[in-house]
């Protein structure tokens, strides 16, 4: 079967995963770690959330940046166009010593 393209895969942890995860903690969930295999589990509990690496601050912006930044806007964009709400969040780089140095 294939549950990758599988609506009920997600529409299970939907209804079953994420309303238990949501009742055992009485709605105070901060955070919930889920790897991702058919995806199934992570679009039926949290919906979808998406992280991405952003801009690091310790030199110019590079073609690895402008890949993740395309992607993540293109998995978003995806997934929005499947009926998925996203909420999408990007990070910025670390400061650390090499950028205080170079600043």
């Amino acid at each position: 079967m294939d549950q990758f393209n599988n609506d009920a895969n997600w529409l299970a942890h939907y209804e079953g995963t994420g309303r238990e995860i949501w009742e055992a903690t009485a709605g105070r969930v901060d955070v919930v770690v889920i790897t991702m295999g058919t995806t199934g589990t992570l679009m039926g509990t949290a919906r979808v959330t998406l992280y991405s690496c952003g801009p690091s601050l310790d030199g110019p912006p590079d073609l690895g940046l402008c890949r993740r930044i395309v992607f993540a806007d293109l998995l978003r964009r995806h997934l929005e166009g499947r009926g998925y709400e996203v909420k999408h969040a990007m990070n910025l780089g670390d400061i650390d010593d090499r950028t205080v140095t170079n600043a």
